[in-house]
């Protein structure tokens, strides 16, 4: 209230001039000091509050320079028209659970499965280097990340031996030894 009282009794004085923190400040102070909490009931603009916001204004604002811009309606970010997610709210009326049986092929046999996939690869060409994408594409796999997150726990393992940015080469304890016998 008293901030309010303050800044009607300067004539032409916006309410937004009024300073928070200088009243906060203020009401600390009296509090602190027990001086002028209460104003005389003659004269309202005495307080200690009020004495302080009034001494205390903050500039007028600046003009605006350009309108103010309401919040667009419409997204600058189309809906792609692929999407298989509805673009406004549905109501689900069913809902359909599927269970499938573990896949059968190999490139579905886990983590053990690919890593075998991708050792038996590489040992078509043992002491080359093999790029990680190189790898995924010859393998089909979609997912990139994961896979040279898989390349890493395999170097770590001693499987694979990185010789460069996501590039490796077989370790020598996996590389087949070549038969010198001769038919």
């Amino acid at each position: 209230m008293a901030m309010a009282e303050a800044v009607d009794s300067v004539p032409g004085a916006d309410p937004d001039r009024a300073s928070f923190t200088v009243a906060l400040q203020a009401a600390r102070d009296q509090v602190i000091r027990a001086d002028h909490v209460l104003p005389t009931p003659a004269n309202l603009t005495t307080s200690g509050i009020s004495t302080a916001v009034q001494s205390a204004l903050l500039p007028p604002r600046r003009a605006r320079t350009s309108a103010r811009k309401v919040k667009s309606p419409t997204s600058r970010y189309p809906a792609s028209p692929t999407s298989e997610h509805p673009l406004t709210s549905q109501n689900v009326t069913s809902l359909t659970v599927e269970i499938r049986t573990q896949p059968t092929s190999s490139a579905g046999q886990g983590r053990s499965g690919q890593r075998n996939q991708v050792l038996q690869h590489m040992r078509t060409s043992p002491h080359r280097s093999w790029h990680a994408r190189e790898l995924a594409t010859a393998l089909n796999l979609t997912h990139y990340d994961s896979f040279c997150v898989q390349l890493g726990r395999w170097t770590r393992e001693g499987l694979l031996k990185k010789i460069a940015n996501a590039t490796y080469k077989l370790a020598p304890e996996c590389i087949p030894p070549t038969d010198s016998r001769t038919t």
